[in-house]
């Protein structure tokens, strides 16, 4: 059985000295490669069980939910909202989107392609026209949302493109 000794490296940890004894356990000072100090046993040190500070599960967890990158930005947001409108009902303008039937093609239910169909041209419109004065658009107000029904206006475009507020419900 090894024994542990200072300059050792378990993972991303470097031992540094012997730090202490807790109940017959022997618990070693270590640096990780992130600089940050912690004591770690003996056994959990050997057995591969503590590999860092934390700093490495923190990383790891990180990764994991990280899919795209963009949450957050206007082109997710767009995404999101588009999808809340046609499909949460909470949502209160839902009645005017999916409570009438307008859906989100298969093909945006990914982000991904979402993103990959329109942000060359969202960010050429940010260019014209602003990023405040940018958003997406349904041709034909009365289909749903895919490629080739979308496109991306300003706010003066948008208005012109509503149903009368006054029109029959069905």
């Amino acid at each position: 059985m090894a024994t542990v000794e200072p300059n050792q490296k378990y993972g991303r940890l470097t031992v540094v000295s012997f730090h202490e004894m807790r109940k017959s356990i022997r618990c070693w000072k270590c640096v990780c490669a992130c600089k940050k100090e912690t004591v770690v046993q003996q056994g959990n040190l050997r057995n591969g069980h503590t590999r860092s500070c934390g700093c490495l599960q923190s990383e790891l967890t990180s990764q994991r939910s990280l899919t795209h990158g963009v949450t957050g930005t206007k082109i997710w947001r767009t995404w999101r909202n588009m999808h809340s409108r046609c499909e949460n009902t909470k949502v209160k303008c839902y009645i005017n989107y999916g409570g009438r039937g307008i859906k989100v093609c298969k093909e945006w239910f990914k982000f991904e392609t979402f993103h990959k169909d329109m942000f060359t041209t969202m960010e050429a419109h940010i260019k014209k026209h602003g990023k405040l004065n940018t958003s997406i658009d349904r041709i034909n107000n009365n289909q749903g949302y895919s490629l080739q029904n979308c496109k991306w206006s300003t706010k003066s475009e948008q208005a012109l493109n509503r149903r009368n507020k006054y029109e029959k419900r069905k």
